[in-house]
């Protein structure tokens, strides 16, 4: 392998341990930010209901936000990727029942019911989850 293909392989693998590292600190983010309101806004309380739920130590939420690592390890990344989708999944529920709620008092006329409707059965469809 010639020397130039040798940096730029290099650079492909930091470029995309970068992106990895990026998209751990993202999913911590938004992890910390819907478990900190359950904490009575405390950071530490949430990363700590985080460890226990999904099995990413509150010291990787606080080196995601504060002093980012070259590299996140493979099982944390999976577990961070896991937690997100359990966090979408449930507030879709969520949204499912606001749905029937809405339906229920204003019929299915009503714009706004059939929109929520919609964007519910199109994340339904992107995220390969069954619709009801």
């Amino acid at each position: 392998m010639d020397c130039t293909r040798k940096v730029q392989s290099e650079s492909t693998r930091m470029s995309s341990a970068t992106a990895y590292v990026e998209q751990a600190r993202s999913w911590a983010r938004l992890l910390e930010e819907k478990e900190k309101p359950h904490c009575g806004g405390d950071l530490e309380i949430a990363r700590g209901q985080l460890e226990a739920r999904y099995g990413v130590p509150a010291s990787m939420f606080y080196a995601l936000r504060k002093r980012p690592p070259k590299s996140v390890p493979t099982h944390i990344y999976d577990r961070l990727a896991l937690a997100v989708e359990d966090v979408c999944s449930r507030q879709m529920r969520m949204l499912e029942n606001e749905i029937a709620v809405a339906k229920a008092a204003y019929g299915n006329r009503d714009r706004v019911v059939r929109a929520a409707s919609a964007a519910l059965a199109l994340a339904q469809k992107i995220l390969g989850e069954d619709t009801q």
